[in-house]
């Protein structure tokens, strides 16, 4: 593959979805002798800003999503744009939520939160309305779901008090069945709430100020604290001018993340315990990473020459 903007694994690692250049495409994979996958594309659908897709496996759909919140129903073994919803508005990248509360069985819902905080639920078969949109209390960030017990975290926005303050955030559960957010971490000032796979620990990103107090003089400080508790497990200040909690994504297993730095010339990757670098990886004009289901292998997106590379022997070169 050469430059791609984003990378989605789906059938359960055996396919992998890109997006370049206003096209989503489907690849699937084949490992070499070496331990990387190598990608056979198969098909190649056109969707115009096109920044997130999802899988629905039961439907065997999947649901893309352009920057003005509108959604395509793509038929994921043909290509086939099957329906597409009207925009709702720019928001996070949605998810797949399994319904367990239905008597005849689990039911897969895409849902999706704006960023004024309109929550849309969708059947990801037929675009349909799963729900009528509701408005919710605050302005939302980070949507996640916890596959094991389809819990949905999602960031709220806590406005600031005066013009001197920073604006807050706290971290919530979503009821799905009542609509209600219910505060797990109160406001905490942190730029940014990226929850762990497990569901019990999350990356707060806070800016940490230099000595100069010139913008130029910034960086971001991480800490990795136990949701339940609020205690600081670890933490990392990086060197002013370093950014990289954007596209930073935990591994499956929670035990890693991987993150490309902000001005697009390397990716590395951090133990979750100790916020310690155990593998760099250059690279020109670098995407948003993304680990596969099993957390052994590694898209590395880049230009000229993106690669799904096994993450044994790039923490092995380290």
């Amino acid at each position: 593959m050469k430059t791609v903007y984003r990378a989605f694994f789906i059938e359960n690692g055996a396919s992998l979805i890109t997006l370049v250049s206003n096209h989503v495409e489907k690849h699937e994979l084949s490992a070499t002798e070496q331990g990387e996958l190598v990608p056979n594309k198969l098909w190649t659908a056109k969707i115009k800003h096109c920044v997130n897709v999802v899988e629905a496996p039961q439907a065997r759909r999947l649901v893309a999503t352009d920057t003005s919140g509108r959604h395509f129903g793509i038929c994921s073994a043909t290509g086939e744009i099957l329906w597409q919803s009207k925009a709702i508005g720019e928001g996070d990248p949605g998810v797949i939520f399994e319904d367990r509360a239905k008597p005849t069985g689990s039911e897969e819902v895409f849902v999706f939160v704006t960023w004024p905080g309109v929550l849309q639920r969708l059947f990801p078969d037929s675009g349909k309305d799963a729900a009528q949109p509701v408005k919710l209390s605050s302005k939302l960030r980070g949507l996640q779901v916890i596959s094991d017990d389809q819990r949905l975290f999602i960031t709220g926005l806590v406005p600031a008090q005066s013009d001197s303050d920073p604006v807050g955030e706290n971290l919530n559960l979503l009821d799905y069945s009542t609509n209600e957010l219910i505060e797990v971490a109160s406001n905490t000032f942190s730029m940014g709430i990226k929850v762990s796979p497990s569901g019990e620990t999350a990356l707060f990103v806070y800016l940490a100020e230099g000595a100069s107090g010139l913008r130029s003089d910034r960086s971001e400080r991480w800490e990795i604290k136990d949701i339940q508790s609020g205690m600081k497990l670890c933490e990392r200040t990086f060197k002013p001018g370093e950014f990289f909690s954007y596209d930073a994504v935990w591994s499956p297993d929670s035990q890693f993340i991987a993150a490309r730095n902000s001005k697009r010339d390397g990716h590395l990757i951090l133990t979750a315990n100790t916020l310690e670098t155990v593998a760099l990886i250059e690279g020109r004009n670098t995407e948003r990473p993304a680990f596969n289901p099993q957390g052994t292998h590694i898209c590395l997106c880049r230009a000229d020459n993106t690669a799904i590379l096994p993450i044994d022997t790039l923490i092995s070169r380290h």
